[in-house]
């Protein structure tokens, strides 16, 4: 692993444990007990931050992890196939 891909990653994961925390305060909004018409709140299954607001009536789902988790893994492939590389 280059020196730049461990800074990196070792910068993701500091981010992403601060995120973690930061969202173990937050209180989660329960869509199921909200009345018909509010929006849907979608939270990060990796770090658990809202990363998405969308209306009731959406059609397309947003993923399943937000923006910075979902840049965390790639830079995680990056890394193992570095690693893995003759």
């Amino acid at each position: 692993m280059t020196d730049e891909n461990h800074r990196a990653l070792e910068a993701a994961l500091a981010a992403f444990k601060s995120r973690r925390e930061a969202s173990s305060r937050q209180v989660r909004i329960d869509n199921g007990a909200l009345p018909a018409g509010s929006p849907m709140f979608f939270y990060c299954h990796s770090c658990g931050v809202n990363h998405a607001t969308l209306r009731e009536d959406y059609e397309v789902p947003p993923p399943h992890h937000c923006r910075d988790c979902r840049a965390m893994m790639e830079l995680t492939k990056i890394v193992q196939a570095a690693e893995e590389a003759p």
